[in-house]
């Protein structure tokens, strides 16, 4: 992460719990590939991803570490697929918005 999107990590908003997380995901699942909104112009695929492990580490407690370390392994490999699929131009961000899905799928099963 560069320094940047340190300065700015204490703006940024942390989903604190499963389904603030769920409608997180939502969320970039539409704005993916580069997560950027000319609303909020610090909106960008690292803050998104940032607020996503950090929201993992809000419910960290809560899901065990078994689900937290799949969540935050999963979103590594989404943040990574999306990086090299800027322009969703080589299927990469297909693949990123499938493990979106499956972190959704996940989260839906602990909020029950």
């Amino acid at each position: 992460m560069n320094n940047s999107n340190l300065e700015n990590a204490s703006d940024l908003y942390v989903p604190g719990t499963l389904g603030e997380i769920y409608d997180l995901l939502g969320s970039m699942v539409l704005s993916a590939p580069t997560f950027t909104d000319p609303s909020f112009p610090n909106r960008d695929l690292n803050n998104r991803f940032l607020q996503l492990t950090l929201g993992f580490d809000a419910v960290r407690t809560k899901i065990g570490e078994d689900h937290y370390n799949v969540l935050t392994n999963l979103s590594l490999r989404a943040k990574v697929l999306f990086e090299h699929d800027q322009n969703d131009s080589n299927g990469k961000t297909d693949e990123g918005r499938t493990i979106l899905f499956q972190i959704e799928e996940l989260i839906g099963k602990l909020l029950i």
